[in-house]
């Protein structure tokens, strides 16, 4: 799992994440506001919770 914040997508990397999305590569892709974000970084049993806590950071 792979952890990307505050990134704002541009036409390039949008591609991109299509590219993984239609690879097959395993992956999970959660597209959430920094807002809740911020929010939800330490409610246990959230994905948000689980990202920060087993994905690696991109």
């Amino acid at each position: 799992m792979e952890i990307a914040k505050n990134i704002i997508m541009e036409g390039n990397e949008k591609r991109g994440l299509m590219r993984l999305v239609y690879s097959g590569v395993p992956s999970d892709i959660v597209m959430i506001s920094n807002k809740q974000f911020l929010e939800r970084e330490n409610d246990i049993g959230h994905i948000v919770y689980y990202a920060l806590k087993e994905g690696l950071p991109v």
